[in-house]
């Protein structure tokens, strides 16, 4: 038989053992190494969503005079 718990006493995080000093060490080291990938892909894609944000407007100003010709619009004085 396993014994009861006494209704005075609970139990805690530190009962589990997560938060002692080998604990935390256990948990820390498969914890980094599982996020990591997850982190680096976060940044790959950060850089990508950045270099294109820049790359696209340099490269519309640089090749602006190449494409098909565009209609232009009426000037506000002219009336058409």
């Amino acid at each position: 038989d396993v014994p009861a718990l006494a209704t005075s006493t609970g139990v805690g995080l530190g009962d589990v053992g997560l938060f002692s000093t080998l604990g935390f060490v256990t948990w820390l080291i498969p914890g980094f190494l599982l996020g990591m990938p997850g982190l680096l892909i976060l940044v790959v894609v950060g850089a990508q969503i950045v270099g294109g944000g820049t790359f696209v407007p340099i490269t519309r100003r640089v090749m602006g005079g190449v494409g098909l010709p565009r209609k232009r619009r009426p000037a506000a004085g002219d009336g058409r």
